[in-house]
C-alpha cells in the first residue's frame, strides 16, 4: 500500500524522513512483534523469582524496590502517552493541511482516498502501540534485573552459612540467565532502533530548522520521544552494570573468614562468576547498552545533522 512514487524528489529531507518512517518503521515493528513472541519465556523466568526469598527483607530494600517500580510505571506511561500524542498530532496536522494521505504514498486508482487514509491511520496506530510496548517491555525487564541484583547483593552481605550461600549462588545463576535472555530479546531490536534513531533524528532536526510552524507540533515531540526511548534503555542498562559490578565486593565482605575449606571454595567459584558486571551487548558484542553509548549516539547524530545541513545548503 505504501508504494513511493516521487523518486524524482527523493532528495527532499521530508520525503526521506517519511520513507524511512513508512517502510523501515513498519518492518521494524513486525520484527519486534516476532522477537517479543519468541521471548515470552523471560516472563516465566521472572515469575519464578516471586517467592519470599526474592523479595525485600527490610524497609530500605522495600523503598529501593518501590522507587524503581515507580520509575518503570512512569516510563511506560511516557512511552504510551508520547506515542499516542504523536498519533493524534500527525492526524490533526494532515487534516489541517487538507492532505489526502497521512504520509507520502501512492494511492491506488481503484481505492477511495478516505479508505486509504483510514488504512494509514490503522497502520500508524499499530506502529505507535508496538513501539510503546517494545520499549516498555524492555525497560521493565531491565528494571526487574536491576532490582533482583540489588536484593541479591543485600543477601550476600548478610549470609552466614553454606546453605544461605548456595541459595545466593542459585539466585545469581538465575540472574545471569535472565541477563542472557534479555540480551537475546533486545540485541537485534535495539541495535536497529539505535541505528535508525540516528538517521531519523538527523532528518527530523533538519526539518525542524526549515519546517512550517504546524510541523513543529509533531516533529519536536517526535524527536523527544525517540531520544527518551534511547535514553531510558541506556540508563537502565548502565544501572544494571553498576549494581552487578558490586556483587563480588559483597561476597568478599560477607562472613566467610571463619568458614571451612569447602565453603571458601564455593566463595572462590562465585567470585569468578561475579568478577565481570552484567552487560547488555548490542551490535554483535561491539558495544554495550549504557549511558556512554547514549552520549556517542547523540554526538553521532549531531555530526550527521551538520553534514546534512551542509548537503542541503549545497543543493
Amino acid at each position: 500500500m505504501y508504494v513511493y512514487d516521487e523518486r524524482k524528489t527523493l532528495l527532499s529531507l521530508q520525503d526521506i524522513n517519511q520513507v524511512v518512517y513508512i517502510y523501515i518503521t513498519v518492518a521494524m515493528n513486525c520484527m519486534m512483534t516476532a522477537i517479543t513472541y519468541c521471548n515470552l519465556d523471560i516472563i516465566y523466568l521472572i515469575q519464578t523469582m516471586k517467592s519470599s526469598k526474592y523479595r525485600p527483607k527490610s524497609p530500605a530494600q522495600d523503598a529501593f524496590v518501590r522507587g524503581w517500580k515507580r520509575v518503570a510505571v512512569r516510563l511506560q506511561n511516557f512511552y504510551i502517552l508520547g506515542n499516542g500524542f504523536l498519533l493524534v498530532a500527525v492526524i490533526v496536522l494532515a487534516l489541517y493541511k487538507g492532505e489526502r494521505t497521512l504520509f507520502v504514498a501512492h494511492v491506488p486508482s481503484f481505492l477511495n482516498w478516505k479508505v486509504f487514509f483510514c488504512s494509514q491511520i490503522l497502520m500508524s496506530v499499530y506502529t505507535c502501540q508496538m513501539t510503546a510496548n517494545y520499549a516498555s517491555i524492555l525497560t521493565t525487564f531491565l528494571i526487574e534485573l536491576l532490582i533482583q541484583t540489588y536484593l541479591l547483593k543485600e543477601d550476600l552481605v548478610e549470609m552466614s552459612d553454606i546453605a544461605e550461600f548456595k541459595e545466593c549462588l542459585q539466585w545469581h545463576q538465575l540472574l545471569l540467565l535472565l541477563r542472557k535472555k534479555i540480551q537475546r530479546f533486545c540485541s537485534i531490536g535495539m541495535t536497529v532502533v539505535f541505528l535508525l534513531g540516528v538517521i531519523i533524528m538527523c532528518t527530523t532536526m533538519s526539518l525542524l530548522t526549515q519546517g512550517e510552524t504546524a510541523d513543529v507540533a509533531f516533529l519536536f515531540p517526535y524527536v523527544s520521544v525517540l531520544v527518551l526511548i534511547i535514553l531510558g534503555a541506556c540508563w537502565c542498562g548502565s544501572e544494571v552494570m553498576s549494581q552487578s559490578d558490586g556483587i563480588s565486593f559483597c561476597i568478599y565482605s560477607s562472613q566467610w573468614t571463619d568458614s571451612d575449606v569447602s565453603y571458601m571454595k564455593l566463595i572462590k567459584m562465585q567470585l569468578l562468576f561475579a568478577k565481570d558486571p552484567m552487560k547488555i551487548y548490542l551490535g554483535g558484542g561491539v558495544t554495550t547498552m549504557s549511558l556512554p553509548l547514549f552520549v556517542t549516539i547523540m554526538k553521532t547524530t549531531y555530526t550527521v545533522f551538520t553534514l546534512l545541513q551542509g548537503f542541503q545548503d549545497s543543493i
